[in-house]
């Protein structure tokens, strides 16, 4: 089976039919992901350090300024962002260890991939994570502008100033 068809399996997963519970449980998993993405991508740089695509995907997602909401201004990692809200809330002391147990194993079985596997992992996931994350937010569950899940809302993230500026200008 070729990567690409499971990929598409996976996006024609119910997505936007999550129920409150499990959302949680996807806020969880998506900073634990969040965190290995950025072990990877760093890995990548480190194999390829010239790589534009790699450079410009890192100043995107590694210690960033990119990403503000409501008190969290600070440059971090994206994924120390989406810790940031789940270490606020406790949400990891109220979930089920299962759920924290079975992100570590899968931090565990990541690192034992070759480096190489581990660079190509990180495009094909950012060319199709953001699709999903779409059809998670279209969930008429998803309560999205309140405190919690707002800073899992890509809508409702403020970029900095000299990005808006960035954005508006052009390179």
């Amino acid at each position: 089976m070729s990567y690409k068809h499971t990929v598409d399996r996976i996006l024609d997963l119910p997505w936007e039919d999550l129920e409150r519970g499990h959302l949680f449980q996807l806020m969880i998993l998506t900073a634990y992901t969040s965190s290995e993405f950025a072990e990877s991508l760093r890995l990548a740089l480190a194999i390829h350090p010239g790589h534009r695509g790699l450079i410009a995907m890192a100043q995107s997602k590694l210690m960033t300024n990119n990403i503000c909401f409501k008190s969290y201004t600070q440059t971090n990692d994206h994924a120390a962002y989406l810790c940031h809200f789940l270490q606020r809330e406790n949400l990891l002391e109220r979930c089920d260890p299962r759920i924290t147990e079975a992100c570590d194993e899968y931090h565990r079985h990541v690192r034992m991939l070759s480096p190489h596997i581990r660079v190509m992992s990180i495009i094909s996931r950012e060319q199709e994570i953001t699709e999903i994350f779409r059809r998670v937010l279209s969930s008429p569950l998803a309560e999205w502008k309140d405190q919690l899940y707002g800073p899992f809302d890509i809508s409702s993230i403020v970029r900095s100033p000299s990005i808006q500026r960035e954005a508006s200008t052009g390179p």
